[in-house]
């Protein structure tokens, strides 16, 4: 089993930039590391990070709920349009509808994941401090996003059990009430940063 080469006082330090080191290399790495007020291991900046990172599942899962459902279009263009014909040039008026609705559906998907991806956090400046606890709030913004990822999951599950026949009959409104939560879950979460909180 490997060991590190670095003695165990010399970690400690460096994880903690308040003990003081005569060693300059750890300074230097305390520096690196704290350097601008920044610390790595600060539990706000681990929520921070927890919070980019449950956003990022939330988009996965919503680009596969797309991905699966313009599949799922392929396969309907394949099963519901017939060739072109002088007679008839397009496609019967019910299969041109459900074609627009599902392109309309991914296009929502897509333009979803794209806000969750910018989505903001507190900014860290005096000015946010004076009215909000940053860790309680950051705390909460992940809850919040954690919502986003159950409902991006329910959303790619939905998808995932539709089939062909199920839009050729219209019934999408499993597709609308997902869409729509995941969107109030976002709205939820934007009220959330106007609220001052202490």
């Amino acid at each position: 089993m490997l060991e590190p080469h670095v003695p165990e006082d010399v970690v400690k330090a460096v994880l903690d930039p308040e003990r003081p080191s005569n060693d300059p290399v750890v300074r230097t790495v305390q520096l690196l590391m704290s350097g601008f007020g920044y610390d790595f291991y600060d539990a706000r900046n681990v929520a921070r990070a927890n919070d980019l990172l449950v956003r990022a599942k939330a988009r996965e899962l919503l680009a596969e709920a797309a991905r699966a459902l313009a599949r799922l279009e392929h396969a309907f263009r394949d099963a519901f349009v017939p060739p072109a014909t002088r007679e008839q040039p397009l496609p019967p008026a019910d299969v041109l509808q459900t074609l627009r609705s599902t392109a309309r559906f991914v296009q929502r998907i897509d333009d979803t994941a794209a806000r969750i991806a910018a989505l903001e956090t507190p900014a860290t400046d005096a000015i946010w401090f004076r009215v909000r606890t940053e860790s309680a709030l950051l705390e909460r913004l992940v809850a919040f996003d954690v919502d986003l990822v159950v409902a991006a999951n329910d959303l790619a599950a939905t998808v995932a059990a539709l089939d062909v026949d199920a839009l050729h009959g219209g019934r999408s409104e499993p597709l609308v009430q997902g869409i729509a939560r995941i969107e109030h879950a976002l709205a939820e979460r934007a009220a959330l940063l106007t609220i001052p909180t202490r």
